[in-house]
């Protein structure tokens, strides 16, 4: 038995008799140590002080971390099977490939993690290792747990942000209620797993396996899931929203041309023409997308609440779910759209001004053209329908009772009563 290993063994025996209040008893303070490749199964090194520790391909099943420091420790390898970090400072912690099946990692701090600064303590104690330590903490920017093998894992309340996952099993795994922004989730395998109230904001989760997943109430905005099948996942109540950053360099370039064209007037930039791209679920809020073209586009479940849409096509597009609230779209084409439970609530879509080519004023109005729109389970209190055709639109029983529908035109068979 090496030195170090010998004083880890009485540190952790004094560490016993200090949980357990008894004479002797010391808290252990073993950062920085190595341990690698000790049998350590079962053993209570909890509240300890472990910052920094290289536990890889020790054997820790059924160990006790909870609410130990374990601030940058090395659990490469490592059988961590059962074992509990319940509260646990797991910043920069290093998991790579090891087995966490069945642990549990409840309300554990994982996120991004580096040395900035020791103790006194620390430094009297492990001066001969620490220019090892800093050189290893100083690429060590996220907790690692690539192709760690986390079946059954207990992982709710924890904060993972800017976490490490490629290929990580968490097969059956309870992530609820945990933060999971930034994290790297490529490859991961994810079936069944319970990540119900979970914030995935950022994370990229391409190619991962969500077969059977929860992710009710989930919040997702901005994450990537290319290859991601979400059919047979659990998205009740899900906010599932995508960025312009995630969008093709060329369509940001169009919408980024077409503010410039909206600025001046029409006289630089261009008139975006985004027909038949797909918009599902993406962030649009609040932008000047007036006479922009989305005909036949892919808009399901966009935010485009408050968005400037006068004169815009939406000509046969898909808006199902969508959110129009608030939005100033007079004069648009909506001819065939299909916005099937879409929030059209307070918004405009009354005539709008004809101007010629200087921008100036005709006289003339284009009215709103719901022809052949489907609105059926769509929101319509306070909607602003005035002068807007709707001879021919699929509304549902009842559903435009709350519009304004002044001199509109309606489905010959409405029972609607207007004033």
């Amino acid at each position: 038995m090496s030195l170090t290993t010998q004083k880890f063994v009485e540190a952790v025996k004094a560490h016993q008799l200090w949980l357990n209040n008894k004479p002797g008893g010391k808290r252990a303070n073993l950062s920085y140590e190595s341990v690698s490749g000790l049998k350590l199964a079962g053993l209570n090194f909890s509240r300890a002080k472990m910052s920094g520790v290289d536990f890889s391909n020790c054997n820790l099943a059924g160990a006790n971390f909870t609410e130990t420091d374990l601030f940058g420790a090395d659990f490469s390898n490592a059988d961590l099977t059962k074992a509990n970090f319940t509260k646990a400072d797991l910043r920069g912690v290093q998991f790579y490939k090891a087995n966490l099946t069945n642990a549990n990692l409840h309300k554990v701090d994982l996120r991004h993690g580096e040395v900035m600064a020791v103790t006194a303590d620390d430094k009297e104690v492990h001066e001969k290792r620490m220019d090892k330590t800093r050189k290893r903490h100083k690429r060590m920017v996220a907790a690692n747990l690539s192709e760690a093998a986390m079946v059954n894992a207990a992982v709710s309340q924890a904060d993972l942000t800017g976490a490490i996952l490629q290929n990580v099993n968490l097969t059956g795994a309870n992530l609820s209620k945990s933060s999971l922004m930034d994290c790297d989730l490529t490859g991961a395998n994810l079936a069944g797993a319970d990540m119900s109230g979970v914030n995935l904001s950022k994370a990229n989760l391409k190619g991962a396996n969500v077969k059977g997943a929860s992710l009710r109430g989930a919040e997702i905005v901005g994450a990537s899931m290319a290859g991601v099948d979400l059919s047979q996942v659990d998205m009740t109540d899900a906010r599932v929203v995508n960025t312009v950053e995630q969008l093709a360099t060329d369509l940001q370039q169009i919408l980024d041309s077409h503010q410039v064209w909206i600025e001046s007037g029409g006289k630089k930039g261009t008139q975006a023409t985004l027909d038949n791209q797909d918009f599902s679920r993406m962030d649009l809020a609040d932008r000047d997308l007036s006479a922009a073209s989305f005909k036949g586009a892919k808009l399901s479940g966009a935010n485009l609440r408050k968005a400037k849409l006068v004169m815009a096509n939406f000509v046969d597009a898909d808006l199902t779910e969508a959110d129009l609230r608030d939005v100033d779209a007079r004069g648009s084409f909506l001819q065939g759209a299909n916005l099937t439970k879409a929030r059209l609530e307070d918004s405009d879509f009354s005539p709008s001004d004809i101007l010629d080519h200087l921008g100036h004023q005709t006289g003339q109005f284009h009215a709103a053209d719901f022809s052949r729109a489907i609105l059926r389970g769509a929101g319509l209190t306070g909607t602003n329908l005035t002068s807007a055709n709707l001879a021919t639109v699929d509304v549902g029983e009842g559903r435009l009772r709350t519009a304004i529908l002044t001199d509109a035109k309606l489905p010959w068979d409405t029972d609607e009563k207007v004033d």
